[in-house]
């Protein structure tokens, strides 16, 4: 019976038989060793469960930060056209478009 040889020569580069598998098995036990060394931060302190919502311990309740948000934009406005008023009633320049200063006022003598 005749053996059937393999001439064929491989090629550069190639990986040794099983090579592929372990690289990736020592690849994926790396990645295991790293996760379980370095879990991160936890989401939140542990505390007491029983915190009252909106009590100022713990997260707020949905919709809150909204409405918070909205309030704070709100009297951020208020306080700009306030200050626009007051700017207008003692002929103080506003604020340029270009960011720069405004030119010095004349000191009446």
């Amino acid at each position: 019976m005749k053996r059937i040889l393999d001439k064929v020569a491989t090629p550069p580069g190639a990986l040794p038989d099983r090579a592929q598998t372990w690289l990736l098995l020592g690849l994926t036990a790396i990645i295991a060793i790293t996760l379980i060394s370095f879990p991160g931060k936890a989401d939140r302190p542990r505390g007491d469960d029983s915190e009252i919502p909106g009590s100022g311990r713990g997260p707020a309740p949905m919709g809150v930060g909204a409405v918070d948000s909205a309030a704070q934009r709100i009297r951020d406005e208020a306080a700009r056209k306030a200050e626009d008023r007051l700017r207008e009633q003692l002929g103080v320049p506003g604020p340029r478009p270009d960011g720069l200063p405004p030119p010095p006022m004349e000191v009446p003598d």
